[in-house]
């Protein structure tokens, strides 16, 4: 890919909201240590990796099915979808400037927190 189109695709990321807000270090870090909960415990217990890998199948199969389905309203509905997006762009970037704790990891805001006196 050409340095300009990387430009471009990030440049896009940074509007889409959805990116934006799993970029925020809290809600990375609650990620991970959501998906290392959920891969721990799998691999602790085989019943309930099994039983998990099927709801996961369940899950995927489902999420194509749905998106095949509701790609006619989407494509309808996109005007409104991009002005919904750019509007909580909006409200986020005005939550960024005013808690600007939310570009921290926890650790530090916690450590912030708990030594400020």
């Amino acid at each position: 890919m050409a340095p300009a189109e990387r430009d471009h695709d990030t440049s896009e990321n940074d509007q889409n909201v959805f990116v934006r807000l799993r970029k925020l270090p809290s809600v990375n870090i609650t990620f991970e240590v959501i998906g290392r909960s959920y891969s721990s415990a799998k691999a602790a217990n085989p019943f309930l990796s099994s039983v998990c890998g099927v709801c996961e199948d369940g899950m995927r199969s489902a999420g194509s099915l749905a998106a095949r389905s509701v790609q006619p309203a989407v494509h309808m509905l996109q005007p409104q979808l991009v002005a919904a997006n750019l509007l909580a762009c909006r409200g986020l970037d005005r939550l960024e400037e005013k808690m600007p704790a939310l570009d921290f990891p926890p650790a530090k805001v916690m450590h912030v927190c708990t030594t400020a006196e």
